[in-house]
């Protein structure tokens, strides 16, 4: 980019914002190519507690090849990737909604409306955010966005995503001691010799753990997990040599000291055994046959796995009540605890992505197409029991005479995820006519018979009513009501005045509210009506 063209950028967008262009003004494409060629061999197989502490200690060093590599091969194993799967699916099947962060904004609206062009981009929920769940038990997770320009749309959407790619962990690289991402074939995926630090905008980086001032290199909270994996597969791979070599009963061989050549014929027929499946001896040669107990041996075998299992689903979801049988203790009290444990990891994974997908997805998508307002990304972060729980608890409120605010009514559409308000309050009836008022059609009625007729004071009565006591209430507001006064002026509805009246009596016992409410508006409307 020359010069000039460099100098003229400085007035086409402000500094340190950023573009969906890249320096030759070339929309944001996929960078990390295909992985096929470009993903190191799997190395489980040859893997042992020597290998496992080497591929740590390259980790540290900035290396992680290895030890990817080494999570890519756990998640093949049957009992983990159960767990991961459902540690995820807690998250996605959520109703993950862009809203705006404040309803009664129009731009935020707008913004809302124009951010839901995200959910339709391919991939958004199944590569997307799936990739970034990632971050909540590897180190962290890399998200590159793909941006190209926007259809013509009404919406005032100019670049928008194409598709979200994860970067693959075989190009993740500390070893300068900062995240970098090697530059990868745009073909096959393989590694080039050149890496750089994640471009903002381009490179979504999560980390969703709980794990603080740890590097990234040193593995996250997966680490862990290595060792029990590593248990829980080499007691399998223990038990088939251990079957190998005991299945078969033990067998004792008596021969003739005598005889010399009796030994050495005997120890090959034992050796052939295994192929032949029987013995070549003399009729004078003694074999006799021992059988190995080998349930005992597998029943250990079969705890250690069991135990190794447990301690990763404790790891990975914090309880393993979901993934294995067990006792539900007296009462079920350990289900509940267990549930309770799963319920707040399950409300951490919501938040810690929705901050991410906020400010690197949603946040970027509208700066860099100019919209103003906010959009956030809505979870829910209760379980369907903590809901039935505050619906028990709003219901006893009312029942109290209490009511929620604006503030509590937005931390109820967090914590359900869909968004909710005040049910409106139908008008009044008016007071039906007693039984025995009847209207004679024959003659007009003016407005005094009307009301004397329904037993209420007409309008003279009432000029009567606040003349003579308007002096003594006018007078109340300048001691105890005067407050009161101020709220009624500055009210812009009954809703408002009775808003407004409610928090300035907040600390009056109930029982001298409704007096004092009386008084003041009585005062009030007396004044006025006979000042007019």
């Amino acid at each position: 980019m020359s010069f000039l063209s460099a100098f003229a950028s400085l007035f086409t967008r402000p500094a340190n914002t950023p573009h969906p262009l890249d320096e030759d003004g070339i929309p944001y494409g996929r960078t990390t190519g295909s992985t096929v060629l470009g993903e190191p061999p799997a190395i489980s197989h040859t893997m042992s507690v020597d290998g496992v502490l080497g591929a740590l200690r390259e980790a540290e060093s900035g290396d992680t090849t290895r030890l990817f590599s080494l999570y890519r091969e756990i998640l093949f194993h049957a009992h983990v990737q159960n767990l991961f799967n459902q540690r995820k699916l807690n998250v996605l099947t959520k109703a993950l909604n862009i809203v705006p962060a404040d309803p009664k904004l129009p731009e935020d609206v707008r913004a809302a409306e124009a951010a839901q062009v995200l959910t339709r981009v391919p991939g958004w929920s199944r590569v997307g955010l799936n990739h970034l769940i990632n971050g909540h038990l590897y180190p962290v997770a890399v998200l590159e966005q793909c941006y190209a320009a926007a259809p013509s749309n009404s919406l005032g959407v100019r670049y928008q995503p194409t598709e979200f790619a994860g970067v693959p962990y075989h190009l993740l690289d500390w070893t300068e001691g900062r995240l970098q991402i090697w530059d990868a074939d745009p073909d096959f995926g393989q590694r080039l010799g050149t890496r750089s630090r994640p471009t903002p905008g381009r490179h979504v980086v999560h980390r969703g753990h709980l794990l603080t001032h740890i590097p990234d290199n040193w593995g996250g909270p997966l680490r862990a997990a290595l060792f029990w994996w590593l248990f829980a597969t080499m007691s399998r791979d223990w038990w088939v040599r251990f079957l190998d070599r005991m299945g078969i009963p033990l067998m004792v061989g008596k021969y003739d000291t005598a005889d010399t050549g009796a030994k050495s014929v005997l120890t090959r027929a034992f050796a052939a055994a295994t192929k032949l499946f029987g013995l070549v001896i003399s009729k004078e040669t003694e074999v006799d046959f021992h059988e190995v107990n080998t349930s005992n041996h597998g029943d250990a075998f079969e705890a250690l796995q069991s135990f190794a299992n447990g301690q990763l689903s404790g790891l990975i979801l914090g309880q393993s009540m979901t993934v294995t049988a067990q006792a539900g203790g007296l009462g079920g009290a350990q289900a509940s605890v267990q549930e309770n444990v799963q319920a707040s990891i399950e409300a951490w994974d919501l938040s810690a992505l929705a901050e991410t997908v906020n400010s690197e997805i949603i946040g970027f998508f509208l700066r860099v197409n100019g919209i103003p307002g906010r959009a956030v990304l809505q979870v829910a972060t209760d379980t369907l029991g903590e809901l039935r729980v505050r619906t028990d608890f709003l219901k006893a409120a009312h029942d109290s005479g209490l009511e929620p605010t604006d503030e509590a009514l937005e931390v109820l559409n967090r914590a359900s995820g869909l968004p909710m308000q005040r049910r409106a309050v139908p008008p009044p009836a008016f007071p039906t006519a007693p039984a025995a008022f009847a209207l004679d059609t024959s003659r007009i009625y003016s407005a005094a018979d009307t009301l004397r007729r329904l037993g209420q004071p007409t309008n003279s009565q009432l000029d009567q009513i606040a003349t003579a006591a308007a002096p003594d209430l006018a007078a109340a507001f300048i001691g105890r009501y005067a407050p009161v006064r101020d709220l009624i002026a500055a009210s812009t509805s009954a809703a408002d005045l009775e808003h407004r009246l409610h928090l300035h009596f907040s600390t009056t016992p109930a029982d001298q509210l409704a007096p004092i409410l009386e008084d003041a508006l009585t005062a009030y409307a007396a004044t006025a009506a006979a000042s007019l």
